[in-house]
């Protein structure tokens, strides 16, 4: 029996896994779209989640004159807390994306960091000096995974502040209409 995978339009045999599915194994092909294809994801969630917060922020402001000249107004702290929530919203967005960017960068810094340890292997060296540089080499990348550790929460917390600031200011701005358009 084979299959015919729509995306690649290539006849694949069917391979028998342990939970007797009846598709193939993934490959690390199929791994690599589907990181890439989650970042893709991820990054446009929170392009989405500024796009949102930055019209609702440049809607109220440009509404709000035409609101506030018609009738008594109530409540107008609520305008300021809304357009605060949601500068914190486009902020932790932005600090978001610039976390994930940190994230992956590191990745380059292990990367180089293990190229430099294999090509001192290369060299005639004894093995008290391969050992010294081993130790080194995992130095540097504990390091770096303790950064990335920090970097992963700085940008969870980025991510905690645009959805918050979002969510905030959505809710201010709908309460202060509900309150005034009657």
């Amino acid at each position: 029996m084979q299959l015919i995978r729509p995306e690649t339009a290539l006849i694949i045999p069917i391979v028998t896994v342990p939970s007797n599915r009846p598709y193939p194994p993934p490959t690390l092909e199929d791994l690599h779209r589907n990181i890439d294809l989650s970042n893709q994801y991820r990054m446009e969630f929170i392009k989405q989640g500024m796009l949102l917060a930055g019209a609702v922020f440049v809607f109220t402001v440009s509404f709000i004159k035409d609101l506030l000249d018609c009738s008594p107004v109530q409540n107008k702290f609520l305008v300021a807390m809304s357009w605060g929530a949601m500068a914190v919203s486009l902020l932790g967005g932005l600090g978001h994306l610039a976390g994930w960017d940190r994230f992956y960068i590191r990745y380059r810094d292990d990367f180089h960091a293990l190229n430099e340890f294999d090509s001192t292997l290369s060299l005639t060296l004894d093995a008290t000096t391969k050992e010294t540089l081993r130790r080194i080499t995992q130095q540097k990348i504990d390091k770096i995974k303790q950064l990335r550790t920090r970097i992963t929460l700085a940008r969870r917390t980025a991510m905690a502040a645009q959805l918050l600031g979002f969510a905030v200011g959505i809710i201010t701005i709908a309460i202060f209409y509900y309150q005034n358009l009657r």
